[in-house]
């Protein structure tokens, strides 16, 4: 193991393990949050998940397998080994308390990707990159090819694939889904629940101040959190500034007008449910420039939106009412 980065230098190796760390964690958790696996199929995968744990670890580090299944629920940093600097996975919770895989773990993931494939481009095996040259390299990396979403495309993981060994490359294929740039067609599902709220004052009559701000104070941590690819944020947001922003917009989508003020739906168990029939009721916060292309996290630069606008820029359409978009009566 190497020692913890100091000096403001990224070390190959630190990246590596936080990189194997993130991804066991993830895939074990949506072995344990995947309602239909099959028994046998959710232990052989969390073994798997154990032994990359395991593995990423080192000798020196053990985790025994029932710890390991109570930490998926915790802390991320916490299942860094020590002697590397877990950086910006402290806070990083990878299941809510809803049983839902949090998006900060995707999140996470796609960045741990992407620093690590920069990392192996400066040929840097046997030593540290300083934080400035690691930057500039992202910066060139990214520049043309980070689309306005979180998931990558097929051609983006195909383009990440091509940096890695041949080994590596055919594992995280095999077991990628890349997101389409657009939504692909639905198959016949779940019907989406009856709405929650129909009108901002409804929203207002049937929640309490408390838990709006409640609502508001978690939208804003997130919006802070540190990124690999943008570094931390120059102003922080607080919970009051995304209720100013969520009061200014009555509830409703920038993009498409849809009163979104609902969380992702679980079942009463607290198993995720599909969200995409309700995705433009789902409340999300956004940046009008995202933070990954240079815009600021400030007051000004936030916009109120649908989960469905914020994941799909191509399904962003006025007076939508598809993915049980909920618009203004008209008179």
């Amino acid at each position: 193991m190497t020692s913890p980065t100091v000096g403001g230098a990224q070390t190959l190796e630190d990246a590596r393990v936080r990189y194997l760390v993130t991804r066991a964690a993830l895939r074990a958790a949506k072995a344990m949050t995947t309602p239909d696996l099959k028994p046998e199929q959710r232990l052989e995968t969390l073994m798997e998940c154990h032994g990359t744990m395991l593995a990423a670890r080192g000798p020196l580090s053990p985790l025994p397998f029932g710890e390991f299944r109570r930490a998926l629920r915790g802390d991320l940093a916490a299942l860094v080994p020590e002697g590397v600097s877990a950086l910006d996975l402290n806070g990083i919770l990878v299941v809510d308390q809803d049983g839902q895989i949090t998006e900060d773990a995707f999140d996470l993931d796609l960045e741990q990707q992407m620093l690590l494939h920069t990392l192996r481009k400066l040929d840097k095996t046997a030593g540290s990159v300083s934080d400035r040259e690691l930057q500039s390299e992202i910066d060139q990396e990214t520049a043309f090819t980070r689309p306005q979403r979180e998931a990558p495309t097929g051609e983006e993981l195909l383009r990440f694939a091509a940096g890695l060994p041949p080994e590596e490359a055919e594992a995280l294929l095999a077991r990628a889904h890349p997101a389409p740039r657009v939504p692909e067609p639905e198959a016949p599902g779940p019907v989406a629940a009856p709405p929650a709220y129909v009108s901002w004052e409804e929203f207002l009559d049937r929640t309490t101040a408390a838990s709006r701000m409640a609502w508001c104070r978690k939208k804003a941590a997130r919006a802070n959190r540190p990124r690999l690819m943008s570094g931390p944020p120059d102003v922080k947001i607080t919970g009051p500034d995304v209720w100013t922003v969520l009061q200014a917009a009555g509830g409703r989508c920038e993009h498409c007008g849809s009163l979104a003020v609902e969380n992702r739906p679980s079942a009463p168990d607290g198993r995720p449910l599909p969200w995409a029939p309700a995705g433009r009721r789902i409340g999300s916060l956004g940046h009008r420039v995202a933070r990954f292309n240079g815009g600021p996290n400030a007051p000004g630069n936030l916009a109120w939106a649908c989960l469905w606008c914020n994941t799909w820029p191509s399904e962003r359409r006025p007076g939508a009412t598809d993915h049980g978009g909920i618009q203004p009566l008209r008179e």
